[in-house]
């Protein structure tokens, strides 16, 4: 059995957590247009939590609410490591896993969240670090 439990409005529970660009501040820019989305969801979004999940991570049922965001937090790391499923409606979070791994997941489930909102597709994933520039052909 789960045991969900409510835990209010995202934007009560990581305050001083909205400035989104602190985040990522060194390794990626979030466009102007995301962010704000990012941060309307923040203030939307309820945070459902669900304690103890022992069974596969493939097989957990989300529950379907786009107005929510779920934390399930996994009972043993064989399950896997922490993640953000596809769509960001949930983070799995893997025993010890330490508290700027979990900010950086929650803001990689709103980054997917706010693509989606806006019409654009992403995978699981937040936007990748920008790349080292190429090497001028001579230095090569």
């Amino acid at each position: 059995m789960r045991l969900r439990v409510v835990l209010g409005s995202l934007a009560a529970v990581f305050v001083g957590f909205l400035p989104i660009s602190t985040i990522w501040a060194d390794e990626v820019t979030v466009p102007e247009e995301v962010r704000k989305v990012m941060v309307q969801l923040m203030t939307d979004t309820k945070l459902n939590a669900v304690m103890g999940f022992s069974g596969p991570v493939e097989g957990y049922k989300a529950d379907g609410d786009p107005t929510t965001l779920e934390l399930v937090f996994l009972s043993d790391r064989k399950q896997g490591p922490s993640h953000v499923s596809d769509d960001g409606e949930v983070i799995f979070l893997a025993p010890r896993t330490k508290d700027n791994a979990q900010q950086e997941l929650i803001t990689q489930a709103f980054y997917v969240r706010a693509l989606k909102k806006m019409g654009l597709t992403t995978g699981s994933t937040a936007p990748a670090a920008p790349s080292a520039p190429e090497k001028p052909e001579k230095d090569r």
